[in-house]
């Protein structure tokens, strides 16, 4: 027992000391600090911190309970190593090291460490080793942290020690970034299989990237292995992320029981978002995959479509030289656009063209996400769509049977543009509404105040709009659109409609290039066109029958960029509803409102949209007109829609 003396203030001496002369030595003990009483610290600090808004909402979901428990199997496991019985692991006098622990770090099972299982303490003899194991001294929080528990991915070097082989990759080339470790999703083998079920039914009919069938066999969706979902190479996590994003808002699953569709998919899309910033932040990024820039692709049409930021942008900026340092956009130069159907099957096995069609939907997949982006925002284009070397994609049921299929180059001339599919057995709907982009995006190209080209040029390009009009093929018809219109033929015929509102677009804008043109050069020979529209053109008229001719349980299955092109450019649409209804009768702009709206219950570019109508509508009622300063906060990303350098309010 020490011994001690009343007020003599002198530490006590143990019996052995006071007999041999030795100094007590005590080890020094700081005061523990409760874990509840570190995680409000921490969280003051990381609120006074410029990341408010982006961890404020992963705190609020932290369990202390969790921590807690994660934190005494720390203790435990750490115990087998430093302990009074273990003299090999003394630390030396003064060489105190604090260890510093993550949440992942407190998740890992009894017995392993992040960087591999606990070494045998008889080999690490002389090895600095904190006697502060069992204090939480820094927390960090992971890209991963969300609504449903502290991690929804976990680094398998995390989970199991050491890192685990990459999954394999079946129709991507070799897979770069693999050698970082792999990563295994949280979430129920279960739901994750239904939200690529979801996914299949729902979204790859508007984008159809992945090739089902050995999407399906890569990953064993529907099998009985629980771990199916584990060990997953970045890329793989990053896609599957990316894809359940997507297909979330479609599902019934109990997990999303108390969340609104847009929703859904907001956990996954925090997910995706870490994996794509963990990807590009890698010292071995040196190369690109195909799978990384599919689940970029992916990603950036959920960002897309949920609103449109500068964040969205630049990832769209992302995916486009990502593409092109694979190659995409020269991947079929050397393939003679007269006998490319020869060439396929003469040049390429089935495995081999079955590789190359995947390519080709990702490369067609960027382009329109960055005509789209480029357009909306009137900013200058990332692709050069006068220098594309890919063949149109053939239909998802001649893919996914591996049947090689004859297909054509797009025409970059664009007055020869609409001769693209003429005489050419690739009769898919889709193939046909990306011609119908190009020509679109030369239209705007036409009508941007920029442009060169002359009053004369304009109205030889828009001799060609009514050219391919007349050259659509019979299932774009409204009649045959209207009936059948079912599961079978929702895709087809979504593509169909999407068509008609897109070519209107590209009418419209052509109409706005040739007012501003002949008003800039008023000695032009040519007669100078209308100044305004006084009532709405046949092919406005177009446009409303087809939204009369959409089954409101399918609008919501097509791209929703459609609520753009369905507003028009500077609101042509909804002016051409009130002048097609002078009485305020309004059944055409509720019809189209409606439309909107059922879109902005599953996407937030819907929701969106319908806003803008609503102001445009109170300043029409109010004012008579409106101003550019009316769409305060939305002038800058929708200024496609609300700018009219013809009404000059640019």
């Amino acid at each position: 027992m020490p011994l001690t003396f009343p007020g003599d203030k002198k530490s006590p001496k143990c019996q052995r000391c006071q007999q041999s002369g030795s100094r007590c030595i005590y080890p020094t003990q700081r005061k523990r600090t409760t874990l509840e009483t570190k995680y409000q610290s921490l969280r003051r600090k990381l609120m006074d911190s410029n990341q408010t808004d982006a961890i404020e909402g992963l705190l609020d979901q932290i369990d202390p309970d969790l921590l807690r428990g994660a934190l005494r199997r720390r203790e435990k496991a750490m115990e087998s190593i430093v302990s009074p019985d273990n003299p090999a692991l003394d630390v030396p006098s003064g060489t105190e090291q604090i260890q510093t622990m993550t949440i992942s770090d407190t998740l890992n099972p009894p017995g392993v460490l992040k960087n591999g299982p606990i070494p045998d303490p008889s080999h690490i003899q002389g090895q600095n080793t904190s006697q502060e194991h069992n204090r939480l001294d820094s927390i960090s929080f992971g890209p991963f942290t969300d609504d449903y528990g502290i991690f929804g991915v976990f680094n398998a070097t995390q989970l199991h020690g050491d890192a685990c082989p990459g999954s394999e990759h079946s129709m991507s080339e070799d897979l770069n970034l693999a050698g970082r470790g792999s990563y295994t999703l949280s979430f129920a083998p279960s739901l994750v299989d239904e939200l690529i079920d979801v996914f299949f039914l729902r979204v790859q009919p508007f984008i159809p990237l992945l090739h089902e069938p050995r999407f399906r066999q890569k990953f064993q969706v529907g099998g009985v292995s629980n771990d199916r979902y584990a060990r997953l190479s970045i890329e793989d996590a990053l896609t599957l992320t990316a894809l359940m994003a997507l297909s979330a808002r479609f599902s019934s699953h109990e997990f999303f029981a108390s969340t609104i569709p847009k929703d859904k998919g907001k956990t996954f899309a925090r997910k995706a978002t870490g994996l794509y910033a963990e990807a590009l932040q890698s010292d071995e990024m040196s190369e690109c995959s195909l799978g990384f820039l599919q689940g970029c692709i992916l990603l950036a049409f959920y960002e897309q479509t949920c609103k449109i930021t500068t964040q969205s942008w630049l990832l769209i900026g992302t995916c486009c030289r990502l593409a092109i340092d694979l190659g995409l956009d020269m991947m079929d130069k050397g393939i003679s656009s007269h006998d490319a159907a020869m060439v396929l099957v003469d040049q390429y096995s089935v495995e081999s063209w079955t590789q190359e069609e995947e390519k080709r939907r990702a490369w067609w997949l960027v382009w329109e996400l960055d005509v789209f982006a480029a357009t909306i925002l009137r900013r200058p284009h990332a692709i050069n769509k006068d220098q594309m070397y890919v063949l149109l994609p053939v239909s998802d049921a001649l893919w996914f049977s591996d049947t090689p299929a004859e297909s054509t180059f797009l025409q970059t001339d664009p007055l020869h543009t609409w001769q693209t599919l003429e005489n050419c057995r690739n009769m898919d709907e889709r193939a046909w509404f990306l011609v119908t982009t190009f020509l679109m995006a030369k239209s705007a190209d036409l009508a941007s105040s920029d442009s060169t080209s002359t009053l004369p040029y304009i109205l030889r390009f828009e001799s060609t709009l009514n050219c391919f009009a007349l050259l659509l093929p019979s299932s774009f018809q409204l009649d045959v659109v209207r009936t059948p219109f079912n599961e079978t033929n929702f895709a087809a015929n979504n593509w169909a409609l999407l068509t008609i509102f897109m070519l209107h677009t590209a009418r419209v804008l052509i109409r706005n290039a040739q007012y501003t043109k002949s008003r800039s050069n008023p000695n032009s020979f040519v007669e100078t066109p209308a100044p305004l529209p006084t009532r709405p053109y046949n092919d406005t008229d177009l446009v409303f029958r087809a939204m009369q001719s959409w089954p409101p349980e399918y609008i919501i299955y097509a791209c929703p960029f459609v609520a753009c092109t369905i507003i028009g450019p500077a609101f042509d649409n909804i002016r051409a509803a009130l002048l097609f209804e002078p009485g305020n009768h309004g059944n055409y702009l509720s019809m189209l409102k409606l439309i909107l709206k059922q879109i902005g219950i599953f996407w937030g570019i819907g929701e969106t949209a319908l806003s803008l109508v609503e102001i445009f509508e109170h300043e029409i009622k109010v004012n008579g007109s409106f101003c550019k300063q009316a769409f305060q906060g939305y002038a800058k990303d929708f200024s496609l829609l609300i700018v009219d350098p013809a009404r000059n309010n640019a």
